[in-house]
């Protein structure tokens, strides 16, 4: 009976071959996917326009949603522009933008107060970039639900109490100095957008349930 090779011996070189060869099949799908990134646009969603009652404006909100990385879905922002419409008697105007905010997935909700006032209700605030209160004949308001600023400010509150934990897991000897930095830097890039989007809406904004400040008036 004749012994059989064994496969060690027979291919002396499997192991190298076979670390290769997955090499070359990660390094393939990083730049399959590389180049899908690439060649993946940016997504425009539009939401139903909103003319204003006399018919001279015409409000249009859009979704950007944007390829973020290879591990990660997408970015999102918001923009509303503002353009007079071809019936009205003056030259065309716009579209403008009027607000823009990144790092918000939900467009403003669009009404007309009057003819010439326009009400954006903000419920959802990433960097707000752009936010014009006036633009022709037009006053544009901010009104945003209490509970948004409310939720930025307990947000706020439960990363303190993490900065806190991490520090004392920290002096346990259970995380190194390294990661207590990066936590904490990662914690620090995070309340500032929490303190801007704050701030947008403490100085813009008004809050839905203050019948006062409100110009949709009482809810």
């Amino acid at each position: 009976m004749t012994t059989p090779v064994s496969l060690k011996r027979m291919h002396p070189n499997w192991g190298k071959r076979i670390a290769v060869t997955l090499s070359f099949v990660v390094i393939a799908g990083l730049i399959v996917g590389l180049i899908i990134f690439r060649i993946t646009k940016c997504e425009d969603i539009d939401e139903p326009s909103v003319r204003s009652p006399d018919g001279k404006w015409v409000v249009q909100s859009t979704t950007k949603a944007c390829p973020a990385g290879l591990l990660s879905v997408t970015n999102c922002a918001v923009f509303v522009t503002l353009a007079s419409t071809p019936t009205t008697a003056s030259a065309k105007t716009g579209p403008v933008r009027i607000f823009e905010s990144d790092g918000s997935a939900e467009p403003p909700t669009i009404t007309w107060a009057r003819a010439n006032v326009l009400v954006l209700k903000v419920a959802d605030v990433g960097e707000v970039r752009v936010s014009k209160h006036e633009f022709a004949d037009v006053t544009i308001n901010y009104v945003v639900p209490k509970w948004l600023l409310d939720n930025l400010s307990n947000i706020e509150t439960d990363r303190v109490q993490q900065d806190k934990e991490a520090e004392e897991i920290h002096k346990a000897g259970k995380m190194s100095s390294d990661d207590l930095r990066i936590s904490l830097q990662i914690n620090q890039a995070y309340a500032k957008e929490l303190t801007n989007s704050r701030q947008w809406i403490l100085e813009n904004a008004s809050l839905e349930r203050d019948p006062a400040n409100d110009p949709l008036g009482p809810k």
